[in-house]
């Protein structure tokens, strides 16, 4: 049997659920058909992953179809979950193969941050507010991780799966057969690693700083102001991260110096190009710093990552268990709310 073929099927079962559920809002209204069509395109996935296996739990096939009509007949959430649930535990039954889901260790925030800037901003932006410079070539805006109200919904495991399986009417690739299993971890704890309140505040800045940028090569007057409201939008932070790291903050402070002096006064583009990119560069390592210093854990439990709690044996069969049938823990589960 191929055991890394039997944990893709599984794997992509598990994202049939997640798109499928996604779909409907909670009373069962159709809210975004896109994501309709990307649990379709999953299950075809599945069908094809399962063929391919050829050793396969007998009713597998029929199974699959089975749940394609209820896709097709847009069944309630619940209802796909169950089906799902059901296919994937005689799946794991009958071959003895459990989805790879967990990391073998503790995922890095910094290793995942590498990962992503290097990977994943044109698309999705320096600080994941989907606001990358190649946004303006896709038919789908990505999802803004800065936004609360969205991460709220969200949690770790929806985010891994997502990167492992990509999301192909979102020109969203999938990355399992790139990253491992530890490095897609670690960029999801990355994307995890800040506070939402202060992650949305430094995208703001983020994009204040650009807008003073293109007044200034506009000769638009009003330039420096601009530079200025993105300082001050800044400041409320600078308490919070300089319990961790004063010399990040430090280092804002002086790039924006340089920044509104070159905006004022006399200077060539060059200039106030390169300080405009030393204020970003300082906004990258105060969120680094941030983000070491303020993961977000089970802060219920008091430290540590989810992993650790899995490694148990029971827990790790619950998990498996079950996770088809479309479990989501809140995401409030995995903030940190001693902030």
């Amino acid at each position: 049997m191929d055991a890394s073929g039997v944990r893709r099927l599984l794997a992509v079962l598990g994202g049939v659920v997640q798109e499928y559920g996604e779909a409907f809002t909670d009373d069962g209204a159709l809210s975004r058909p896109i994501e309709l069509e990307e649990a379709g395109l999953l299950l075809a996935d599945a069908r094809n992953q399962a063929e391919r296996l050829g050793q396969t739990p007998p009713d597998l096939e029929r199974q699959l179809a089975a749940l394609g009509k209820a896709i097709e007949d847009r069944a309630p959430a619940a209802a796909i979950a169950a089906q799902v649930r059901a296919i994937r535990v005689a799946l794991e039954d009958s071959t003895g193969i459990g989805e790879d889901i967990f990391p073998p260790a503790r995922p890095s925030p910094g290793r995942g941050e590498a990962i992503f800037r290097e990977n994943c901003t044109r698309c999705h932006g320096e600080r994941g507010a989907g606001d990358g410079p190649d946004v303006a070539t896709l038919e789908r805006k990505p999802r803004d991780f800065s936004d609360p109200a969205f991460m709220q919904q969200e949690t770790p495991a929806d985010f891994f799966r997502v990167i492992s399986l990509g999301r192909r009417q979102a020109a969203m690739p999938a990355w399992e057969d790139v990253l491992s299993v530890q490095d897609r971890w670690g960029v999801v704890s990355y994307l995890w690693s800040l506070p939402a309140d202060i992650r949305q505040t430094l995208a703001e800045v983020g994009r204040q700083v650009d807008a003073a940028l293109t007044a200034h090569h506009l000769g638009e007057r009003n330039a420096g102001e601009l530079a200025t409201d993105a300082y001050l939008t800044f400041e409320p932070l600078e308490a919070r991260i300089a319990l961790d790291d004063s010399s990040a903050v430090r280092a804002v402070e002086v790039a924006f110096l340089r920044f509104r002096t070159a905006l004022r006064q006399p200077a060539t583009e060059r200039e106030v190009d390169e300080a405009a990119r030393a204020v970003r560069s300082a906004l990258r390592t105060a969120e680094s710093s941030a983000s070491a210093a303020a993961p977000r854990p089970i802060s219920h439990l008091g430290a540590g990552w989810i992993w650790g709690a899995v490694l148990a044996g029971t827990a790790l069969l619950l998990y498996t268990r079950f996770r088809g049938f479309g479990l989501r823990l809140p995401a409030r589960f995995f903030r940190n709310d001693s902030r």
